[in-house]
């Protein structure tokens, strides 16, 4: 059964463990636009879904969307150490931890971000805050 079958305020309770930490469902702002909401429905649904949303996120902010909307959410999912695109018979590895798609994400939505992540580096949380200072610091290098 896919995620997008189910509504969000469902999985987000029944859910709870990957939704946790994760702004309610909805505050996902009506105005953004609707692919992005789309992407942000997404985080509320396993891993490779959520890894499949960061994703998109980049994929439609390299394309022009404006995906400013998705930080908050990006941001809790730096926490998230559940490995995405699990193995098959096809793909016989692991890819890449949750975090890892939402910091690339963040990355290329870019100094929109940096308000936020300024505020998760500040964190007490120190996974979140090392992961937001890695994000942070590769926004801010000079290229």
């Amino acid at each position: 059964m896919g995620c997008r079958f189910i509504p969000i305020a469902v999985l987000s309770v029944a859910l709870g463990g990957c939704a946790a930490g994760l702004p309610s469902p909805f505050s996902i702002p009506r105005g953004a636009p609707t692919e992005v909401r789309k992407s942000i429905s997404m985080f509320y649904c396993d891993a490779q879904w959520r890894a499949h949303g960061c994703v998109r996120i980049q994929q439609l902010d390299l394309g022009g969307t404006d995906c400013s909307a998705s930080i908050p959410w990006l941001i809790a999912l730096l926490k998230d150490d559940t490995y995405a695109w699990s193995p098959s018979i096809f793909y016989p590895h692991t890819g890449t931890p949750v975090w890892h798609e939402a910091k690339t994400a963040l990355y290329c939505i870019g100094d929109p971000a940096l308000p936020a992540l300024d505020k998760a580096i500040a964190s007490s949380d120190p996974k979140l805050s090392k992961r937001a200072k890695l994000v942070s610091d590769k926004i801010r290098a000079p290229d």
